[in-house]
């Protein structure tokens, strides 16, 4: 029992009525756990993952809890398959030595790394930058591809393995109909997609259309690749794109000539993407249409993308236009298209100003220019209106609510 002014040791109940102490710090636990490993002579990857491991996990500490093991695998900057390794390595290590008495504690048991949002980028200046982008590419066929990315933004895998069945040009406008994908290190083409939702059609623009056209003038609409060693030898393919990857290097390096900032090495080819989704939500486009655009699993998904986009940018321009007084908006069921004047028409009284409402309505009937007008402005059902227009003919001292 510890004397009195000394701090207990840290402990964790075993079995009833017994106590186990912590045991060995995670150092010794390594060493005993390596040892192991060394005596049932696992393959040489997995002793050198775990040695990787145990080295990276020495700042931790002789006790760490689970805490820090979550802000260790945070800052660890590597791929998140790495870093679910490593967490993997570290439980392992522990469920052993628990196992065997050399500890009484797993402070990685159970615990579940989530992998940080990522930054995304887009070329915020798309503008006036996509006349330059556009001018590094000399291939037809290649700024076809890199304009389905632009201002369809399909993921590359989707863009490589389009067919020209996958356009649509029979229906007005033409559709990009994404049923597909390819590694850009392959030729071959897989049905699998990302999600359900990635099996969409997406509207060709007026800007793709005269991109796409010249690929089509002339057949055959398929492209060709060279396949083979020592240069290879020319194959026709089933493919709109037959791009490999070392024409996409090619590609990637001329975009980075106009803006060597907007395309990161670990996320290079998605930035076209993310400049639709950009150009998008500038238009005003809803965050459904969005979602149904990029083919996103859900709407939540889509708000995280724009708001990790839009970073401090969300605000810019936000009251632009809003120095003149906002109009006065028609009633509901003028909206709706009733016979009144046209949609979102201004209603007006006699004398130019528009319609009183509450206590200043009741005050000023001749603020009215109708019958029908009085009912339209308490009743925003067009059926209702109907009915007690009708009524009130019939029965002209009695009103009925509807």
């Amino acid at each position: 029992m510890a004397r009195q002014g000394m701090p207990m040791p840290l402990v964790r109940a075993g079995t009833v009525g017994s106590v186990r102490p912590l045991g060995d710090s995670l150092a010794g636990l390594w060493r005993k756990y390596l040892g192991f490993l060394r005596a049932q002579g696992v393959s040489a990857s997995h002793l050198r993952n775990n040695e990787r491991t145990a080295a990276l996990s020495a700042p931790l500490g002789e006790f760490p809890e689970a805490g820090a093991i979550t802000q260790w695998l945070q800052n660890m900057a590597a791929k998140p398959s790495t870093v679910r390794l490593h967490l993997w390595n570290l439980h392992a290590c522990y469920a052993w030595s628990l196992a065997n008495n050399h500890t009484a504690i797993n402070p990685a048991y159970k615990l579940r790394w989530k992998r940080p949002a990522p930054q995304r980028h887009a070329v915020w200046e798309i503008e006036t930058l996509w006349p330059k982008f556009l001018g590094t590419v000399a291939d037809e066929r290649e700024r076809a591809l890199v304009a389905v990315l632009r201002f369809a933004g399909l993921r590359i895998g989707e863009a490589l393995a389009l067919r020209p069945v996958d356009v649509w040009r029979h229906v007005a406008p033409w559709e990009i109909h994404v049923a597909g994908q390819r590694n850009a290190h392959a030729l071959e083409r897989s049905e699998t997609l990302k999600t359900v939702q990635s099996r969409r059609a997406v509207e060709v623009r007026p800007e793709l259309r005269a991109l796409l056209a010249p690929v089509f003038a002339r057949e055959p609409f398929t492209a060709a690749a060279r396949v083979g060693r020592g240069g290879g030898s020319w194959v026709e393919t089933e493919l709109l794109f037959a791009s490999r990857a070392n024409d996409l290097a090619r590609l990637m390096a001329g975009f980075r000539e106009v803006d060597a900032g907007a395309f990161p090495a670990d996320d290079a080819w998605h930035v076209w993407r993310h400049t639709f989704a950009v150009e998008l939500w500038r238009w005003g486009r809803s965050e459904l249409q969005i979602s149904q655009a990029l083919g996103h699993v859900s709407l939540e998904y889509t708000a995280g993308y724009l708001r990790s986009l839009a970073g401090g940018r969300a605000t810019k321009g936000l009251f632009a236009g809003m120095d003149a007084p906002a109009p006065w908006s028609a009633s509901p069921a003028v909206q709706r298209g009733l016979p009144l004047g046209p949609l979102n028409a201004v209603q007006t009284t006699k004398g130019g100003a528009p319609p009183a409402r509450g206590r200043e309505k009741r005050r000023a009937p001749e603020a009215a220019t109708s019958e029908a007008l009085q009912a339209v402005q308490r009743s925003s059902n067009p059926r209702n209106l109907v009915l007690r227009t009708t009524h009130q003919q019939h029965h002209p001292r009695k009103a009925v609510s509807l």
